[in-house]
């Protein structure tokens, strides 16, 4: 990726993701068979919580 003033935001942005995506995993492991999550990165996603919508579904909100 090429330096830019938004990468660092970018790469936040899917560390989070990729964090949410474990957290998932591990709470619906059917749903993702096959996939070991990665604790670490759970840890550093639920450090996120405070920032959180309340009611959400461990940070996030499903659309339908």
């Amino acid at each position: 990726m090429q330096d830019s003033r938004y990468s660092q935001l970018i790469q936040a942005a899917d560390l989070i993701a990729y964090g949410a995506f474990h957290k998932h995993a591990q709470d619906y492991p059917g749903v993702w068979v096959g996939i070991r999550p990665v604790p670490g990165a759970i840890r550093a996603y639920m450090k996120t919580c405070s920032h959180w919508v309340p009611n959400s579904e461990n940070g996030i909100i499903w659309l339908e």
